[in-house]
């Protein structure tokens, strides 16, 4: 047996049942005792906790992920790090891993596609504006949630970029969605998730993965040297437009895909609007400052000059290694490098050429490469422009102002055009404004059923602009609301949410019922009987039968003593009338009238405790546990006067003896 299960962590954490089983570490169910909610904890292994390298990548994931807060990212609550073990503590969730939703699906349609994957983008643009590269991006490590939002998990291999060094120099991830530079060891960035992010594209458009292979190398080895199968070709339907943001973002040279992956979610959202739109190439060169140097340094141009100079030398870079790979598709020999050696001199000439109008037209002055604006405030632009005489004349306007999960109120979400756009130094830049998270006041709910409560606050939300809030329910008793029915929320009703929060919906789970050991009735007095019942909190309902017993007398009771039962339950008792004749015009049947006879019987001593089963005429009358000691049992048949009983006592399911009783 696993030795967390049933054991409280922090004397906080009770551990309830493994959930997954990974690698490195165990995924269990857990309750928090002190917020009384649900979680997820993530347990280092004991080999892994063994061994220091593991033990720093799981601490690197504590790391990384504590800084992480975006709905579409799971949420962590605590991590603790002892010398004897290792976790994390995280919201769990209900749901299923998009591996098992792509494999269930096949195929996805595109509006499923970019639903999907725009919220994968979104959680990696929280996580690389915070300098943290996830490294493992795979359907498997992406939790779909009933409302269809995206949670990115496991960040057990991610590296925070701020870090000097990596954690070793092994490539880690996926091998079906390895990026090229992760396979060869090399450093990683943003670009790297990117890359894993378009094999998930090819996988949810044509069904397959982009390379396979018999063994992981082989697989890898694809990866780095070869070209996939157009996903086109594979489905038709794929628009050529959407192929070619899959196969930007698969390109094997970091610098030819996406920058980053707000500028991937950019393409998606300028495909909605324009299914026939044209991919742009991206280039980027690794070490900009120091090539804008060096053009400073052999030219004389300054500034924006040199760094303008830098990219037309990126796309000649670029346009060399293009040619050079179109020449493998020329047959014959010496043909294909000869004719990318034309190219490639064609290319040069036209860099030149281009250089020296750029250089000399107007000397640049009224050129100027746009700054990032993201992040400011728009006073904060405004000062940040006008403090440059680069930019002084730049006329700055807000467009449009739109809710945003992760931007701030009040901070610019993007700017048109685009931050590294060569502009006229006059020009007029709009840019999109944060209002913060779209909040909502939540409606009140309780009273209503679980069910019908639960769909009123989703469609209430809905209505309003919200999604991608978590919903968890929790339970308390009450005497105010049946069983069942909702109490609150937390937030309470009139309270503001917004997306990415945990709504709970408090239940009823009906009065906080004791139960009890039924008390022993035999014998009393109906008076008393009832007393008795009442100081248990017990409700009865009284029977009337004839009997030799004193009238008033009970004779049975629906629940044999010591029986545990739940207070504010309802016992029958039965009460004597008396014998027959002390009644004048009973009806009668047959010339009979129905009768009671106490039937007693002594059972000796056992070693243990012992069980008495009384039949009359087959039928159980009596069944009730005893013991050790020896005591002798009571028990009440009903026949016809006149009549007889065959009665058979039982101890321990074996005959103890057997009679006739006569009915008097």
């Amino acid at each position: 047996m696993d030795k967390y299960l049933g054991s409280v962590l922090s004397s906080r954490y009770e551990i309830l049942e493994i959930i997954g089983n990974g690698g490195m570490s165990v995924v269990y169910k857990a309750r928090d005792l002190r917020l009384n909610r649900l979680v997820a904890i993530k347990i280092l292994k004991d080999d892994a906790f063994a061994d220091e390298e593991l033990r720093l990548r799981f601490r690197t994931e504590s790391e990384a992920v504590a800084q992480l807060n975006h709905p579409n990212i799971v949420n962590i609550f605590d991590v603790s790090s002892t010398d004897d073990m290792e976790y994390i503590v995280m919201e769990l969730i209900d749901g299923i891993t998009l591996h098992q939703y792509m494999k269930k699906r096949g195929t996805l349609p595109m509006k499923e596609v970019l639903f999907f994957v725009s919220q994968i983008l979104k959680a990696l643009d929280h996580a690389h504006n915070r300098n943290i590269v996830h490294r493992d991006i795979k359907p498997q490590n992406m939790m779909l949630l009933r409302d269809g939002t995206l949670k990115v998990t496991d960040f057990g291999i991610a590296r925070i970029t701020s870090k000097q060094k990596t954690l070793t120099n092994n490539a880690f991830g996926s091998v079906h969605y390895i990026a090229p530079e992760q396979a060869r060891g090399e450093q990683t960035d943003g670009r790297t998730d990117i890359y894993s992010v378009g094999v998930i594209l090819y996988e949810m458009l044509t069904g397959r993965l982009p390379f396979e292979g018999d063994s992981p190398l082989a697989i890898a080895i694809q990866h780095l040297n070869s070209t996939p199968v157009s996903p086109s070709e594979i489905n038709p339907d794929i628009p050529k437009s959407f192929e070619g943001i899959v196969m930007k973002a698969m390109s094997v040279m970091p610098e030819q895909r996406y920058s980053n992956a707000m500028s991937m979610l950019a393409d998606f959202e300028e495909f909605k609007a324009n299914p026939n739109m044209t991919v742009r190439q991206e280039i980027m060169e690794d070490e900009p400052e120091f090539e804008t140097k060096k053009i400073e340094k052999l030219t004389g141009l300054e500034g924006g000059e040199a760094a303008d100079a830098v990219t037309a030398g990126n796309e000649e870079k670029m346009a060399k290694r293009r040619t050079k790979k179109k020449s493998r598709l020329f047959p014959g020999g010496v043909a294909a490098p000869v004719i990318a050696g034309i190219v490639t001199t064609v290319l040069l000439v036209g860099l030149a050429v281009t250089a020296v109008v750029w250089a000399f037209s107007s000397g640049g002055a009224d050129n100027v490469t746009l700054p990032k604006l993201e992040g400011m405030t728009l006073a904060e632009a405004q000062a940040f422009l006008a403090a440059d005489s680069r930019f002084a004349n730049l006329n700055i306007v807000c467009e449009s102002e739109r809710n945003d999960t992760t931007v701030p109120k009040g901070q610019i979400i993007e700017m048109k055009p685009k931050m590294g756009t060569v502009v006229r130094d006059t020009s007029t830049v709009n840019v999109v404004v944060s209002l913060g998270p779209l909040t909502v006041l939540l409606n009140d709910v309780s009273g209503k059923t679980t069910i019908e409560g639960t769909n009123a606050l989703k469609t209430y939300l809905a209505s309003n602009g919200l999604y991608g809030l978590s919903y968890q329910n929790k339970y308390e008793s009450s005497d105010t609301f049946a069983k069942d029915t909702i109490i609150r929320t937390e937030p309470e009703a009139g309270k503001e949410v917004k997306a990415g929060d945990i709504i709970y919906i408090v239940i009823s789970s009906g009065p906080d019922i004791e139960e009890i050991p039924m008390p022993n009735l035999l014998g009393l007095d109906v008076e008393a009987a009832k007393s008795l019942l009442s100081d248990n909190k017990l409700t009865w309902e009284v029977i009337e039968q004839y009997s030799d017993l004193p009238v008033g007398t009970v004779i049975m009771q629906s629940v044999a003593k010591d029986t545990m039962i739940a207070q504010t339950s309802v016992v029958q008792i039965t009460v004597s009338k008396g014998l027959e004749e002390d009644v004048e015009d009973d009806p009668q049947i047959g010339g009979t009238v129905q009768t009671t006879y106490v039937f007693k019987v002594e059972i000796p001593a056992h070693s243990a405790e012992y069980s008495v089963k009384i039949m009359q005429d087959g039928n159980e009358v009596y069944n009730s546990a005893h013991g050790p000691d020896a005591e002798e049992i009571s028990a009440i048949l009903v026949g016809m006067s006149g009549g007889a009983s065959s009665v058979v006592v039982l101890v321990n399911d074996d005959i103890w003896s057997t009679e006739t009783v006569q009915f008097r």
